[in-house]
């Protein structure tokens, strides 16, 4: 029985609780023989009903490492190979994750002699220390959280007729504490939404960052954009290996066994690419230039708005700036897709994404003290945004497959993978037509709501 613990430098600091069982399953913790465990367990439990959340299987090969001096420690070196395997409680979770893992435990003697030994890994061999215990992992695999298992704390409420800075700064806030939530889930790769998530609040920082520079003043706004932007573009390299691992992966599910052999040698290219961008975010996270940005955005939201930022905005009250904000952004996205269904300026799709992503952070943002104003815009919005999505995948997905299919031989034994790359970059253009042809529909509904008149009027 293993406690969750804390980190203590490069350890991880636990206690732990062992007992021998009689046999190798246990269906329910109160099927646990007499022992220490049963105890502790019994203690907190009692007769409360209790289920599986995850198993772990693991194979473990063992090593003793004795460190120098007068007065030796030994340390227990385990590397463990670990599949975890979780019931669902979403369909987005992932269900399971495969890793690697290295484990220190201190068997006697000095406790800094584990953290001599995790330095030296890390500096030699540039083995980075795990953001997460497997019970983390776990909990992760099934789509839960820490927090969700302990309930969920009480957020600040805000509403429409509160002062417009009140809300832009609990936004801030807000998507700080996401940034830091989804690190070491970045950190550790094994779940892509790590990424994900931290790229999404970093978007939405700077999308109310740059929208409203004049309020909070160009000097501010100017370097704590700068240092986002620098995180978001190291962020991306990884987020594309994993749009790219993703889309092989289930490309290569859907051939016949002969194809798919065939095809193996690009997945194994797509996987080292994966693993290069997240060596290189790992770099990144224990980089002082990622520590700085943290405390200048943790400094930045506790001061507030400035006397001069409530200056500039006066008595402008939410609502106010929602029904002005939204319209001008709304506006200024259809005139662009009137104009790609006019004109067939069927490449210009990426950009109208990029308008779809601006105008949804800026509803997220009004929705948290507008909720029910804005849940069917949202709703409608996020259906063309996921038909976007899906277009500009393919098509950077089909540009790295055309890029590694140049880099082949034109004869020889890759010729089974040159077909299986060219059917792979079949399957991209057919999936990019595929978009394209349910664009004007798509468009057509999104404008009959974000066109209603009583879409910028206020409630």
């Amino acid at each position: 029985l293993k406690a969750r613990g804390r980190h203590d430098g490069r350890v991880f600091v636990r206690d732990e609780i062992r007992q021998p069982l009689l046999r190798n399953a246990v269906s329910t913790l109160h099927d646990l023989p007499p022992g220490p465990v049963k105890t502790y367990l019994d203690s907190i439990v009692d007769t409360r009903r209790n289920r599986r959340l995850f198993s772990v299987a693991s194979q473990r090969r063992v090593f003793t490492v004795t460190s120098p001096g007068s007065r030796p420690s030994q340390i227990e070196l385990d590397v463990d190979r670990t599949r975890i395997t979780a019931e669902k409680a979403k369909d987005s979770a992932p269900g399971s994750f495969e890793f690697m893992e290295l484990e220190l435990e201190l068997a006697s003697g000095d406790p800094s002699a584990v953290d001599e030994l995790a330095k030296a890994l890390f500096d030699r061999l540039r083995l980075t220390p795990a953001q997460f215990s497997k019970f983390d992992r776990g909990i992760q695999a099934a789509g839960l959280s820490g927090r969700a298992l302990a309930g969920k704390r009480a957020k600040p409420t805000i509403i429409e007729t509160d002062p417009f800075l009140d809300l832009v700064y609990l936004f801030f806030d807000r998507q700080l504490q996401r940034m830091k939530k989804f690190q070491p889930s970045a950190w550790e790769g094994l779940d892509p939404e790590g990424v994900h998530k931290m790229r999404v609040a970093i978007r939405r920082f700077r999308t109310i960052l740059r929208a409203y520079r004049d309020a909070l003043g160009k000097p501010v706004v100017k370097p704590v954009n700068k240092e986002l932007r620098w995180l978001f573009k190291q962020l991306g390299e990884a987020r594309d290996a994993d749009v790219g691992e993703m889309a092989i992966q289930e490309f290569i599910a859907s051939l016949p066994e002969d194809a798919a052999r065939a095809a193996a040698p690009y997945e194994t290219h797509v996987r080292q690419r994966t693993f290069d961008a997240y060596t290189n975010l790992t770099e990144v996270f224990v980089g002082e230039q990622y520590r700085e940005l943290i405390n200048t955005l943790e400094e930045f939201v506790a001061a507030g708005p400035h006397e001069s930022m409530k200056e500039r905005v006066g008595d402008l009250t939410i609502a106010e700036a929602a029904d002005r904000d939204i319209r001008r952004s709304a506006r200024k996205m259809i005139r662009r897709g009137d104009r790609i269904i006019a004109e067939s300026l069927i490449e210009k799709l990426h950009k109208l994404r990029i308008e779809a992503k601006h105008l949804r952070y800026l509803l997220d943002f009004y929705d948290m003290a507008q909720p029910v104003r804005w849940k069917e815009s949202i709703k409608e919005l996020e259906k063309l945004q996921d038909l976007l999505g899906w277009h500009q995948d393919a098509i950077m997905s089909r540009e790295r497959l055309e890029t590694y299919h140049e880099s082949l031989p034109t004869a020889g034994e890759d010729c089974a993978l040159r077909l299986s790359i060219d059917r792979l970059i079949s399957t991209e253009n057919e999936r990019m037509e595929s978009c394209r042809r349910a664009f004007p529909a798509a468009w057509r509904q999104f404008k009959t709501v974000f066109e209603r008149p009583t879409f910028v009027l206020s409630s």
